[in-house]
């Protein structure tokens, strides 16, 4: 199997299911929209060919396993509208491919600029207004704590801003 799209369906359950983390040549896994809980599991590391991530819009919570680090060819991670909380794991700079990672939404704390040092990567992260929950020197867009508070065109998110 190399596409998992199981999003916007309103399913409900405690984070990932186990079974998925067998699928070896899972290259996209859409998880979006739906009403998943919990922790992301370590074993999401072994999913080594995942290049397309949407967990965004769930209820997911704690913090990101630093086995996500292992996810080489991951070129699009979408965690945004969620619970995360704790610091970007530092095994995020070994993200080679990475593209594109919305981080907004959550409860990140923490000084995420290490992920600056790979050039053309689009970031969206928490880190908008006089006390930004995260920091980003780099990020293209920052979002504002609450998804209602404005709307911009440049990013096209609700409650981002161009950096």
């Amino acid at each position: 199997m190399v596409r998992l799209d199981f999003s916007d369906n309103i399913l409900r359950g405690e984070g990932i299911p186990s079974s998925i983390f067998k699928l070896k040549r899972l290259s996209y896994l859409g998880m979006h929209g739906n009403r998943f809980v919990g922790t992301i599991s370590p074993n999401i590391g072994s999913l080594s060919r995942l290049q397309w991530l949407t967990l965004d819009g769930n209820m997911f919570n704690g913090k990101l396993p630093t086995e996500m680090g292992s996810l080489i060819a991951l070129d699009k991670a979408f965690l945004s509208l969620n619970s995360f909380t704790g610091t970007i794991p530092m095994s995020f700079s070994h993200l080679t491919a990475l593209k594109f990672l919305h981080l907004g939404f959550n409860s990140f704390t923490g000084d995420a600029s290490f992920l600056c040092k790979k050039p053309g990567v689009h970031i969206l992260a928490d880190c908008y207004g006089d006390d930004p929950e995260l920091f980003c020197s780099c990020c293209a867009g920052c979002c504002a704590d609450e998804p209602e508070q404005a709307y911009t065109a440049d990013v096209g998110l609700l409650g981002c801003f161009p950096n």
